[in-house]
């Protein structure tokens, strides 16, 4: 966490393939977290012109786009990211992609059909997808194009696999000792619920049902645990309760399986 407030992952130098694999499990993990526990307005994916920028030069991109986002700020009010860098396929530079909230949609320009684009953005358009131009990020960086997020569930997983899916990439990012994402300040995080004394050992109604003593269970919205714990001044275990430890990986979703 920088003084600004803004945080990123930044695991040390993988020894092994399992390190390695673990590494990018926690951040994709993470970043899906990050995704579900916030509402998001924007996907976007963001590239660097020679013409403007070394695309090479990751640290310069992260820091260069998250003065860009504050520099937003101070005009459009609260802006929030998740921005995730990818390597080129022919691995001679970066670009990332994200989730933002907070720009407003007049500060995009929205793609013509008669415009040169590349096919993928125009089949989406031909299809009567509103995909949209950041001039300030263009002129600034280099290319982008922004959609609004329909569905904040497939926006969340979407995301994080560009971690899992981008072996290569993902690996020569630790191995230089670079970020796997980066986020602003002010996002929430998933939070930790205890239920205590659950009657004759019945689930909860805020957790889903099935769940046997002892055993640790993972959703897509988080995970949860639920055992035995003996009562205070119960030294053979008489009088038992059951707990559930659940990790939440949404605010609004500890009910999901």
């Amino acid at each position: 966490m920088n003084d600004r407030g803004e945080g990123s992952f930044n695991p040390r130098k993988a020894t092994t393939d399992e390190k390695l694999k673990g590494n990018i499990r926690r951040a994709a993990r993470t970043i899906q977290d990050y995704a579900l526990c916030n509402e998001w307005d924007w996907f976007g994916n963001f590239t660097l012109s020679p013409v403007y920028r070394d695309r090479a030069d990751l640290d310069g991109f992260r820091q260069d786009f998250m003065q860009f986002i504050r520099n937003c700020r101070r005009k459009y009010g609260d802006i929030e990211a998740i921005l995730v860098p990818e390597l080129h396929k022919n691995k001679d530079g970066w670009h990332m992609h994200g989730l933002l909230r907070g720009i407003p949609v007049e500060a995009f320009r929205l793609f013509g059909l008669k415009e040169h684009i590349p096919k993928p953005i125009m089949d989406k358009r031909r299809a009567g997808d509103l995909v949209y131009d950041w001039p300030e990020y263009r002129l600034a960086f280099g290319w982008v194009d922004m959609e609004p997020i329909k569905n904040r569930d497939a926006a969340a997983r979407y995301i994080s696999k560009y971690i899992t899916k981008s072996g290569d990439s993902t690996a020569q990012a630790i191995d230089l000792g670079k970020h796997l994402y980066y986020v602003t300040r002010g996002l929430s995080k998933p939070e930790r619920i205890e239920t205590e004394n659950a009657s004759g050992g019945e689930i909860p109604e805020a957790l889903p049902a099935g769940l046997v003593a002892g055993r640790r269970y993972e959703f897509d919205y988080g995970e949860v645990q639920w055992f035995e714990r003996p009562r205070v001044g119960s030294p053979d275990g008489a009088g038992a309760h059951k707990d559930c430890t659940a990790v939440s990986g949404a605010k609004s979703r500890e009910n999901a399986s």
